[in-house]
């Protein structure tokens, strides 16, 4: 399966390079680990066994979620959504980030956020604490991390 890492120094390792990924990467466990005298805080794996996924209905896109403990990601892993559509589907979601903040991510396809068009590999979308966003996903892939999403009035079949 696929696996996703994310870790607490994820805005370190998206602003100073590959090399930065790399070597955080490597450092992924699931407890705290002492190395030299050097604490290496507690990691955390985005798996499919750790998510909660669901299809939606009328799109027919897959979305997960993980579980996280700070939105910021420094005292704890963030939230993480992803969104992935095929072609010739296209997921709508609304809601307010009412817990801390909220980026996205675009992998591929376009994404629509807040009237912002996102189309090219790597293209983000941040909000603040507090502030509504609306984003449109079509045949593409998005993660959206930080704070959690509510996805109570989205009809779905858990998979």
């Amino acid at each position: 399966g696929q696996v996703y890492f994310i870790t607490p120094m994820y805005n370190m390792v998206k602003t100073r390079g590959y090399a930065l990924a790399i070597f955080t990467v490597s450092l992924v466990s699931w407890t705290s680990a002492t190395t030299n005298g050097i604490s290496v805080p507690a990691q955390y794996l985005y798996t499919n066994d750790t998510s909660e996924m669901f299809i939606d209905v009328a799109s027919g896109c897959i979305v997960k979620q993980w579980d996280g403990l700070d939105p910021e990601g420094i005292a704890g892993h963030p939230w993480v959504t992803t969104v992935s559509c095929g072609d010739t589907k296209a997921f709508t979601h609304s809601g307010v980030a009412s817990k801390g903040s909220l980026r996205f991510f675009l992998q591929r396809g376009v994404l629509n956020v807040n009237g912002e068009s996102l189309s090219t590999m790597g293209d983000s979308f941040w909000t603040v604490q507090g502030s509504s966003y609306n984003f449109t996903i079509l045949s593409g892939f998005v993660y959206a991390v930080g704070c959690s999403m509510n996805f109570t009035e989205v009809e779905n079949t858990t998979v």
